[in-house]
């Protein structure tokens, strides 16, 4: 374990924090080291959480696996939902979402905030109405990532399939 990540767990420990925020945590500092996944948003692609169909620009999101292997979203809350699971811990390389202010452009998720929106079809795709945007565009009261899982684990429906 690096000394970043074993300083990391010493703090979650003490703090009481889950294993699931210090999985996300290391997979948040990991996402410089991995190259910027791609969406095709065409609906060849469905989301891995959910299984509909990845094609609303302003939603997508991915993860890029310690192995290599790219997995894709259609929403914010569906990819918090993904890395959140168990199976997931210390098998993350990076995250990325989508910059709701320049639909299509993925942006590493430790680079952005969270807002949530609602009404006149601003929502998202899972209904929560969170949207990313870059963290140095982001309004006041804006949510961090630690957030976004909280919020996600209480409110957000399970995985299909589950």
């Amino acid at each position: 374990m690096a000394a970043g990540a074993a300083v990391l767990s010493r703090r979650a420990a003490r703090s009481g924090r889950s294993g699931a925020m210090v999985g996300m945590a290391l997979a948040v500092g990991a996402c410089a080291a991995s190259a910027q996944p791609v969406i095709a948003y065409d609906g060849s692609e469905t989301c891995e959480y959910c299984r509909m169909l990845v094609t609303d620009q302003r939603f997508g999101a991915a993860v890029v696996t310690a192995e290599g292997r790219t997995h894709r979203f259609d929403s914010v809350e569906c990819v918090a939902g993904f890395v959140a699971q168990p199976a997931m811990q210390n098998r993350i390389a990076s995250v990325w979402v989508t910059d709701a202010a320049r639909p299509g452009t993925l942006i590493p998720v430790d680079s952005a905030r969270f807002v949530r929106v609602s009404g006149d079809g601003s929502g998202s795709p899972m209904g929560m109405g969170l949207r990313a945007v870059a963290a140095g565009e982001a309004p006041a009261g804006s949510l961090d990532w630690n957030d976004v899982l909280e919020l996600v684990a209480a409110e957000a429906p399970a995985a299909a399939g589950t």
